[in-house]
């Protein structure tokens, strides 16, 4: 599941919590149809990116270097003594991610996120 963003197109479709369709899968992500969607509680959905490295910019902006390198730091200590397990190295890998984009959005939010402004 994705967070929905104007632009990104329904991998499936979106269907309320009574199971109705909601909108069909195929269908461009417009301010319009996110507003109905927020209307309906669903604030997620399984979605395409159809400006991925637009998104993916302006993510990167929005993260300092300093940030990742507290992240990676921070997971180093925890996963230092799984370095050669190819599992590990995917948990790692996926929470790296995820800690990464949680500081994204408080910054987008206007939120210090570890000390930086």
């Amino acid at each position: 599941m994705n967070r929905i963003e104007e632009g990104m197109i329904l991998a499936e479709d979106v269907r309320n919590k009574h199971g109705n369709v909601v909108l069909k899968k195929g269908v461009v992500l417009t301010k319009k149809y996110i507003m109905g969607l927020k209307a309906w509680g669903i604030s997620e959905a399984e979605t395409k990116d159809l400006d991925k490295p637009k998104r993916v910019k302006r993510e990167k902006e929005a993260v300092s270097t300093d940030v990742i390198r507290l992240v990676e730091a921070e997971l180093n200590d925890i996963f230092s003594d799984y370095a050669e397990n190819s599992v590990m190295h995917e948990i790692y890998r996926v929470i790296k991610r995820i800690k990464v984009r949680e500081a994204m959005i408080k910054k987008i939010r206007g939120n210090k996120v570890n000390g930086q402004d």
